[in-house]
């Protein structure tokens, strides 16, 4: 009669694996600091500890860990789903009736005011969707999504929901929120000077708003991007194989830009002049190009992305030369 005890063929290796597979099922879905993953190491640890006890056979065992990863994992995805429901409850009223006014907008707005509707309106109808998200649609994706999203329909609502929703068919943009109104008919030259004043102070007011609503918006992100690109730097720095590199010098180059707007970002309202506002619209697009930089690709991929394009770079430039 052979009494061996299946848990002696058990190797501790197996055991840590089968913690980490309950781990990585909550962790998947969910964004977790040092303290709450030492928590989460200790409940699985509970877990497979009560399941080593009362297995009785191996294969028992490893599929109470696979059901117990399984019933975590289902567990997640439906606080997950809840969330972006409780947002949905929250935000999708205000956000689908921003979206009708700024189509209305868009019918009527001048072509210099066009294109900021267009701009909001294609983050609404960014937004909208995922809070649309169906609980079958749920992946670990969704866990870096939810914390951006969450933000930035926050963020839109707060600083652009009174002035959007004034708008009504047949009717622009307040001054303030976009462009100034046109220049009216001419006048004698003491009253277009005055009023030439008015609309350059309108101007400069309607630039400093534009930069706030954007620095509000975007600034933590942008300084969070700059600081893995000043970690880049600093690691190309410390390797001599790598401190004179393509690959360096684009890393480089690209902090010295995301610097300079967010310098831009923090201008002060005694700094406002009229040709700020006409930098506005070249800051703006190249503050949102680093943002979907930093959002939509890994850290790691960026650095390789990088690395290949300057080999690129050099390949055509030797191919040039010859």
């Amino acid at each position: 009669m052979d009494n061996t005890d299946w848990r002696d063929e058990l190797e501790p290796y197996d055991r840590k694996r089968a913690v980490k597979r309950i781990m990585n099922a909550v962790r998947q879905y969910h964004q977790l600091d040092d303290d709450e993953t030492d928590e989460l190491e200790k409940f699985s640890r509970s877990v497979e500890q009560k399941i080593f006890a009362v297995a009785t056979s191996l294969s028992d065992y490893l599929q109470q860990i696979t059901t117990e990863a399984v019933s975590m994992e289902r567990k997640m995805k439906e606080e997950l789903f809840q969330k972006i429901q409780m947002l949905k409850e929250i935000y999708l009223s205000d956000l689908n009736e921003m979206h009708q006014r700024i189509s209305y907008g868009l019918q009527q707005a001048e072509s210099d005011k066009h294109e900021k509707l267009k701009i909001f309106k294609a983050m609404l109808e960014d937004f909208i969707p995922f809070l649309l998200t169906t609980q079958s649609e749920i992946s670990p994706a969704i866990k870096e999504k939810l914390l951006f999203y969450e933000k930035q329909i926050k963020n839109f609502i707060d600083i652009n929901r009174p002035w959007i929703l004034s708008l009504q068919p047949g009717q622009v943009l307040p001054p303030h929120a976009m462009h100034p109104l046109p220049q009216p008919p001419s006048q004698p030259t003491q009253v277009q000077s005055h009023e030439s004043q008015i609309n350059s102070e309108g101007q400069s007011q309607e630039a400093y708003q534009r930069i706030q609503m954007l620095k509000e918006m975007y600034l933590p992100e942008l300084n969070e991007i700059h600081q893995r690109m000043v970690d880049k730097v600093r690691q190309y720095d410390s390797d001599p194989q790598q401190a004179g590199s393509v690959a360096c010098r684009m890393v480089k180059m690209l902090k010295e830009e995301m610097e300079r707007n967010i310098a831009f970002l923090q201008t002060s309202k005694s700094d406002i002049s009229p040709t700020l506002g006409e930098e506005l619209p070249s800051h703006e697009k190249q503050i949102m190009h680093f943002i979907d930089m930093g959002r939509l690709v890994p850290a790691s991929y960026r650095a390789s992305v990088i690395a290949e394009c300057s080999r690129a770079s050099s390949s055509s430039r030797s191919k040039a030369a010859q």
